[in-house]
């Protein structure tokens, strides 16, 4: 029993100036037995919103140990647990987690901003334990460099 996998999903469209090159969806998934999929899209050439996204920037499969994966997991329930989604921002994306256990799925989302009054960047503390750079997930870059 329990979480099988996670799926976060980051629509980095704005309102502003983007670059034709800019990532601006990520979807990451994360499966119970340590494997990873990564996949980005481009704000590409076009114009038209049903066209915008479609070419790939990245894509990237790796495996992660089942412990750190069991960990994630855990710090994912506890701080969605303690979060507040019940506020709207415009003009700054959005994300989805999707959270697969055996028997349903749970999904949950909000704007790219973190997690409402939880005092914990979820968002960095994935990136320390997955090798992917510039992950936006929950609404922040994370860079190495950075404290949690």
């Amino acid at each position: 029993m329990g979480i099988q996998s996670i799926k976060i999903v980051t629509n980095h469209l704005y309102f502003g100036l983007i670059e034709r090159d800019e990532e601006v969806y990520q979807t990451l998934e994360i499966h119970k037995d340590g494997a990873v999929y990564f996949e980005s899209r481009l704000f590409g050439d076009s114009f038209k919103y049903e066209e915008i996204m479609e070419e790939v920037g990245r894509e990237i499969t790796l495996k992660i140990d089942e412990d750190i994966v069991e960990d994630i997991f855990k710090t994912i329930n506890d701080v969605i647990m303690w979060s507040i989604f019940d506020f709207q921002m415009t003009d700054i994306g959005d994300w989805k987690l999707y959270i697969v256990h055996d028997d349903k799925t749970l999904e949950y989302g909000g704007p790219l901003c973190g997690l409402g009054l939880v005092d914990f960047d979820l968002s960095a503390y994935i990136s320390e334990r997955i090798p992917i750079d510039n992950l936006k997930l929950f609404g922040t870059d994370y860079d190495e460099d950075d404290e949690l």
